[in-house]
């Protein structure tokens, strides 16, 4: 009967029990400690993901791109990215804070926004751990959303944001150029402050029609924006000249600093002009402009 014989395989299974030895445990498996990137990569099937991250963030530095690139193939076979996108929304901070890491190293498109949303954060370490997720994230249309989010910047901090944009290095450039014109007035400033920092000569002729704009702030920026550009510059004196008469002593002075810093010679006379200024800033700027000419 089958009763008869589920309830002797019932009896044997308690006499082990019983009769095993105390001192005998069930033998527990040993926390990973992965070395190097093939190792790390046997891990993947094995091991939760909250386990290996950890090691992954450790270990990435280390890692070259191939290695890396097939890291992010295997964990995203196996669902580590919809896995810390979840975690994002964890109440434990730890474990908010691990999943943004890690996201910025092994995430793809998806991570983009729920990264973004933790840039917004008002928890200062949670922010922090975004700005560097995001300087590592490799995502399309990352660029374009962080030069989306300088134009609110009571939701996202601007400095923040030009530091992840400016990481990027040449490659932010033409996504900057093409968004400054459609650019909102908050925006605008912000693009052209980033486009100075970065110095690209690719930036010279929006930043000649900036020194033309109809604001003055935006002026001013961009004056001061030419003289960062790294390169020779062509096409700038007659913008820089009307600028250095403009009404804003703000306009005057930065535009002092861009003749003196791309060595326009020719302008040395307009440059002696501004020592009588009646703003001390642009007579002091205008001096040093010129003993870089001399």
């Amino acid at each position: 009967m089958w009763w008869e014989v589920l309830g002797l395989g019932l009896l044997c299974l308690v006499a082990l029990a019983l009769f095993r030895p105390k001192n005998e445990k069930t033998p527990e498996r040993k926390p990973p400690n992965p070395q190097n990137g093939e190792e790390l990569l046997q891990l993947v099937p094995i091991h939760d993901p909250a386990v290996l991250a950890p090691h992954v963030v450790a270990l990435w530095p280390t890692l070259d791109q191939e290695t890396r690139k097939k890291l992010k193939e295997a964990v995203h076979a196996y669902g580590w990215e919809a896995y810390f996108i979840t975690d994002l929304e964890d109440p434990d901070l730890e474990k908010r804070i691990r999943a943004v890491e890690i996201l910025g190293l092994i995430g793809g498109k998806k991570s983009l926004w729920p990264l973004m949303s933790a840039l917004a954060s008002r928890n200062e370490r949670v922010c922090f751990a975004a700005t560097a997720a995001l300087k590592e994230l490799q995502s399309p249309g990352l660029i374009e959303t962080l030069i989306e989010a300088l134009g609110v910047p009571e939701r996202w901090p601007p400095a923040r944001v030009a530091e992840i944009i400016l990481s990027k290095g040449r490659e932010s450039v033409m996504p900057l150029l093409e968004k400054l014109a459609s650019a909102s007035p908050a925006a605008k400033g912000y693009i052209i402050e980033i486009l100075g920092e970065l110095g690209d000569v690719r930036a010279v002729p929006y930043l000649i029609e900036g020194v033309e704009d109809e604001d003055p702030v935006i002026r001013a920026k961009s004056a001061r924006a030419l003289a960062q550009i790294n390169g020779p510059v062509m096409g700038v004196t007659k913008s820089l000249q009307q600028a250095l008469k403009d009404e804003a002593w703000e306009v005057r002075a930065q535009a002092a600093l861009a003749v003196g810093n791309l060595r326009i010679y020719e302008m040395a006379a307009s440059l002696e002009e501004l020592l009588s200024d009646p703003d001390w800033r642009v007579k002091e700027t205008a001096e040093k402009a010129l003993k870089q000419l001399n």
